[in-house]
């Protein structure tokens, strides 16, 4: 008689198969894509990312509440009173322009408000000084058409634009960091960088003679920044050398590159110059439409009569920015 207690080879290979199969389903639910394990550690992700974002949205929260919306909320945003009027601030009454000029959102407030305070500001001969030596300020307003071209229409602009100069006097190869070039047509008593040193008695030599080929690219003077500068404005004085009456040409060119590719002309300007009027001066100016990144500015520059020599006299060429 056959023994039926104990287990038989097949219940036993059924219960591994059974054990194997729950152990794997018992891995995969731990350790799997989809595991506790991959879930715990995306969840405490998750957690992190949304604490995050809560910290995001409060701060857009605090900085969308400490928007400024008028001229008394300005004051307050830079620690002022509210009882100062716009004329206390443009005069800059007891510093309180200092103050707000120093404050980045008021800053912003009171240049997207244009139709409200520009024209107070171009107008006062203490404010607009401050506008362009104050560093969170300058490249604000040179990068803000409406007010930049406002304040050079007015009365101030030239307070503006001396303080704004980042090339005081262009006078040697490192005052005030760059390099001058000069090529050909000047005389030898006359050094190059004469027609970068303000000085007005003093001036680079352009000469051709006549019925030779006019003066090129071969014929200019040219000054290179260490570094690209943001221009808004150049200036230039020339003189009339001559007894005669002449024609003259100028043009200006500017190019953002180190080498020197790439040049735009910004000023191709021709005139008659009066007979007998030696000496003459001639203030030309160049406003940039658009603020531009320069490296280099050329000069070009000749007039021409009936003598063998012609020759033009650039005194002056400078350059406004940050």
């Amino acid at each position: 008689m056959i023994d039926t207690k104990g287990i038989t080879l097949i219940a036993l290979i059924i219960t591994v198969i059974v054990l194997l199969i729950l152990a794997g389903i018992t891995i995969s639910l731990t350790i799997g894509e989809r595991g506790i394990f991959n879930l715990a550690q995306q969840a405490g992700k998750n957690y992190i990312n949304a604490a995050g974002y809560e910290e995001e949205m409060l701060n857009q929260l605090g900085n969308f509440s400490n928007t400024i919306t008028s001229f008394e909320e300005m004051l307050k945003q830079s620690g002022i009173e509210t009882k100062y009027t716009l004329e206390d601030l443009v005069n800059n009454k007891d510093g309180i322009l200092e103050k707000v000029l120093g404050n980045s959102k008021a800053v912003d407030y009171l240049l997207s408000n244009p139709d409200d305070y520009l024209e107070a500001f171009k107008n006062s001969e203490i404010a607009v000084p401050m506008l362009a030596t104050t560093e969170n300020v300058r490249g604000k307003i040179v990068n803000n058409t409406t007010w930049l071209n406002g304040i050079q229409n007015s009365g101030n602009a030239e307070k503006f634009n001396e303080h704004m100069k980042t090339i005081p006097v262009m006078t040697s190869n490192t005052t005030p960091s760059g390099q001058i070039i000069a090529m050909e047509g000047y005389r030898e008593n006359e050094q190059p960088h004469n027609a970068f040193d303000g000085d007005i008695n003093t001036g680079w030599y352009n000469h051709y003679y006549k019925n030779a080929v006019k003066p090129n690219f071969n014929h200019t003077i040219t000054y290179k920044f260490d570094e690209a500068k943001l221009i808004y404005k150049i200036s230039a004085i020339l003189s009339n050398p001559g007894s005669s009456a002449s024609n003259n040409r100028f043009r200006i060119f500017i190019s953002p590159d180190e080498e020197g590719d790439n040049w735009e002309e910004v000023r191709n300007d021709e005139w008659s110059w009066a007979a007998g009027h030696i000496g003459e001066i001639r203030n030309e100016e160049i406003a940039l439409e658009t603020p531009k990144q320069v490296r280099r500015i050329k000069a070009y520059s000749y007039y021409e009569d009936d003598h063998s020599i012609c020759i033009v006299y650039v005194k002056e060429v400078q350059a406004y920015g940050i």
